[in-house]
Formats: C-alpha cells, sequence, structure tokens
C-alpha cells in the first residue's frame, strides 16, 4: 500500500487509500497477486484523476496479463457516465 500512497498526489488522495487499505482484513493466500488487484480495485473507488492516470498505466501493460485486463475494465467502468435513478 505504501506505493499507492507514494504516487498519491494529494493528500486526501493519501487519506483515502489509507482509509480503504484499513478495511482489508482477511490474510492473502498469494499475496503478491491480491495486492496488484487490490491495488487496481482502489484505484477504481478513488476515481480521482491520478487514479484514472495510474489504471491507464497498468491497462497499457503486457496485454495478455490478467493485471493489465483487470485495469482495463476497471478504466472502463470509472469513464462510465452513472446511471439516471
Amino acid at each position: 500500500m505504501s506505493t499507492l500512497t507514494d504516487l498519491a498526489k494529494t493528500a486526501n488522495a493519501r487519506k483515502r487509500i489509507r482509509e480503504l487499505a484499513a478495511g482489508q482484513k482477511t490474510e492473502p493466500k498469494f499475496p503478491a497477486y491480491l495486492q496488484r488487484i487490490r491495488a487496481v480495485e482502489l484505484l477504481e473507488r478513488l476515481s480521482t484523476i491520478e487514479a484514472r492516470e495510474l489504471l491507464a498505466e497498468i491497462a497499457n501493460g503486457y496485454p495478455e496479463a490478467a493485471l493489465t485486463k483487470d485495469a482495463a475494465q476497471a478504466l472502463r467502468r470509472v469513464k462510465r457516465p452513472a446511471p439516471n435513478p
């Protein structure tokens, strides 16, 4: 998580990263893999300009990588307009 907080450009983004990370209580079976997935989920939830830039950077990775695909999907969801009630 420290990598995300280091990359966050605003104090508010760093605070949100720490708050969201605090909710992650379970012990992962594959720590490195789950950490990357959670980072993508966190960036999607933050939905700040900086978070979208990072998602775009990850989405431009190796095309067959699961993380690249996850980031691309998250980026599409972030860019999608919210439905009208």
